[in-house]
């Protein structure tokens, strides 16, 4: 059907075409050749006395203007002319307005990457303004980050940072990408985007990313050995020795790990004391301690 459409008014702008070169034509004639100038039908002494004598005769007495037959003439020639112009502008708008449906009917993809979700199926009736599907790049991925409006500060692009993986905790660099000009007014946050290096990491993995506070008083922080903290999900938590010698699960935010040992920004004190290595089937509410104390 837009096929159709387009080869119509491809044969609108032809023949509008043909009609502005006639109308030029005509012009042309009626600016070298005026019509009001021509004798009526006729031959010989007749005709050559008529364009003697009674042409200019009408002239002078006033029965005739051969000076504005000629202008209407012209100015009815110019408009001619326009007219064909109109119907060419008109014939073309038609064709890019088809050309663009028929663009848009056919999507491609600004970029190199693969489909992450599907949102119609091939013989579904589209909408203009419909969204068709989620298409990412994976060659190149960004850790998106809500950080404290407090800590904006101490970010700027380009700076580089350390970042936690999921998958084996593994510590990868990341450099500050884009920092978003405006906070969230409920959660007083600022998203801040973060470039990860190639190949380390998959769409839709999650990430922690360590933001340095410029802004916090320098202070000394419990350390504890790897081995002691356990994870549910990505929540980290140690066994601590509590009141009668029972182990209390204590979830702990942790921060920079150096040669096996980890700092625990909160959920611990000094002079606390922690499992090192708790067995699997060690629970908050047993009594017998299991493994190394510290």
């Amino acid at each position: 059907e837009l096929l159709a459409k387009r080869n119509a008014a491809l044969a609108q702008l032809a023949t509008a075409d043909a009609q502005m070169r006639a109308a030029g034509v005509q012009y042309n004639r009626e600016l070298w050749s005026p019509q009001s100038k021509q004798s009526m039908g006729g031959m010989g002494m007749p005709n050559l006395f008529d364009q003697m004598f009674s042409r200019p005769m009408e002239n002078f007495v006033g029965s005739r203007d051969t000076g504005v037959e000629r202008r209407a003439d012209l100015y009815s020639s110019g408009v001619q002319i326009t007219q064909a112009q109109n119907a060419i502008l008109a014939a073309q708008s038609q064709i890019q307005a088809v050309d663009a449906k028929l663009r848009d009917a056919r999507s491609m993809a600004p970029f190199n990457g693969v489909v992450m979700r599907k949102f119609v199926e091939v013989g579904d009736t589209m909408q203009p303004g419909q969204p068709l599907l989620v298409f990412a790049d994976v060659e190149y991925l960004q850790i998106a980050v809500d950080v404290p409006s407090r800590l904006r500060p101490g970010l700027s692009e380009g700076m580089m940072l350390q970042a936690e993986l999921d998958v084996g905790n593994q510590i990868i660099p990341v450099r500050v990408a884009q920092i978003f000009p405006m906070a969230d007014a409920q959660r007083h946050t600022v998203k801040v985007k973060f470039d990860l290096p190639q190949g380390v990491s998959a769409p839709g993995m999650y990430a922690k990313v360590l933001v340095p506070d410029f802004t916090s008083s320098a202070k000394s922080y419990p350390v504890i050995p790897g081995s002691a903290v356990r994870y549910n999900g990505s929540l980290p938590g140690v066994y601590v020795l509590g009141a009668e010698g029972r182990h209390e699960l204590r979830l702990i935010r942790v921060g920079e790990k150096q040669n096996g040992m980890i700092s625990v920004l909160s959920g611990l004190v000094a002079g606390e004391r922690v499992l090192t290595n708790p067995s699997v089937a060690l629970s908050s509410a047993w009594a017998a301690p299991s493994g190394a104390e510290r």
